[in-house]
């Protein structure tokens, strides 16, 4: 599944109806791509680091651990800091491009 989901309109219920819907198949391998605009993780995947994060990374938090997701390029690179946006206006760069994947495709 490829996902994008909008920078401008912050929606509460984005990652709710995507785990919803992705529940609704029957399978137990998942793997999703694309831009989800926040980071897993700000001490590393923002550039400067924020110490607060923001509601939309809770909530992908949240969503991967229900689903039992990977970060698939965290899982090799633990603490490297590599980014796939930056943003002139703020000055910053952050990881916001990612492909998540279930447990049973860690090893793949």
């Amino acid at each position: 599944v490829w996902i994008y989901n909008t920078p401008t309109v912050y929606e509460p219920q984005f990652f709710s109806k995507l785990l919803a819907d992705i529940s609704s198949f029957s399978c137990s391998r998942i793997l999703l791509g694309g831009d989800f605009n926040c980071v897993l993780e700000p001490s590393i995947d923002l550039s400067p680091p924020k110490g607060v994060r923001q509601r939309k990374s809770l909530r992908l938090s949240e969503f991967c651990k229900d689903l039992e997701l990977f970060d698939v390029w965290r899982l090799t690179h633990m603490s490297e800091k590599d980014y796939t946006f930056y943003s002139q206006p703020h000055q910053t760069f952050s990881r916001i491009d990612l492909f998540l994947i279930s447990f049973e495709n860690k090893y793949i």
